[in-house]
């Protein structure tokens, strides 16, 4: 999980400066063409080279059969228990928060830099936006390996991290520097929660609610705190983009305090499995 996710983030960290160098160099909307363009190849490929083709390479014809015979059964759904319900409901809402935060902040972050700090809109700004999100990149794998030893108290740590460095951005403008290096923290942190969630989660439920908890944690808790993330601070701060700094700030000790609801899971010796 730590590997996957860190492949992905190191294409998001690219992401900034990539559409900075297509827009200067091919202005709109050709930059923006070409981007689209850029994205059709991974579909292509995946077409091209179908993961499904290679399953059977490792299988005898016996156990071919087998695995598909098992997966042609139908199976019978099992509702959440109460247990399971009330720690999906931990994950889900600090998920929500955490979400909402980290990507209201990064939805607004480029705008904080060329209107709040005054930096010009320029290659530099791609490169501020590249060392806030290149850190997920060793993140996810530090995560990942964290969170198989101590799963639910990553999830702390990640997340109260995620608010501090945030808090110490705001605090520390005047130094670009140190700056820098807390929103540096900021993306390692935000861009490290794939492996955090995907482990809280299985140390939180039984393993016969899994997927039905992974999915309601990661697409309503993830997926909805990242969609209602930049409509809170697109609302809130209005035409007045001086309100940026006290609504970043709000949202970092909000999410930060969601730390506490971790203490309500379960430990995985708790669990039926």
């Amino acid at each position: 999980m730590g590997l996957n996710g860190a492949v992905g983030s190191l294409g998001r960290a690219l992401y900034p400066s990539i559409v900075v160098i297509l827009i200067t160099a091919l202005n709109l909307p050709y930059g923006v063409i070409t981007l689209g363009i850029l994205g059709l190849i991974p579909a292509a490929l995946i077409g091209l080279f179908p993961l499904e083709e290679t399953r059977g390479d490792t299988l005898d014809a016996s156990d071919t059969a087998e695995a598909l015979d098992r997966e042609n059964k139908p199976r019978k759904a099992t509702p959440l228990d109460r247990s399971a319900v009330m720690n999906v409901l931990v994950l889900t809402t600090i998920a929500v928060i955490r979400g909402a935060f980290g990507q209201g902040v990064v939805a607004f972050l480029s705008v904080f830099i060329v209107q709040v700090q005054q930096y010009s809109f320029s290659f530099g700004v791609g490169v501020i936006l590249m060392i806030a999100i290149v850190l997920g990149v060793p993140g996810q794998l530090i995560f990942g390996h964290f969170s198989d030893i101590h799963r639910t108290a990553s999830l702390a740590v990640n997340t109260a991290g995620q608010s501090l460095s945030i808090i110490f951005y705001l605090y520390t403008l005047s130094n670009s520097t140190v700056s820098v290096t807390c929103l540096a923290l900021f993306g390692f942190f935000t861009y490290s929660s794939y492996p955090v969630f995907l482990s809280a989660v299985s140390d939180s439920v039984p393993s016969r609610f899994l997927s039905l908890s992974n999915a309601i944690v990661w697409g309503v808790g993830v997926l909805g705190g990242n969609s209602i993330g930049p409509l809170i601070v697109g609302l809130a701060v209005g035409t007045n983009l001086s309100l940026l700094p006290t609504i970043f700030l709000t949202l970092a000790i909000v999410s930060g305090l969601s730390t506490v609801l971790v203490v309500f899971l379960p430990r995985r010796s708790q669990l039926t499995r």
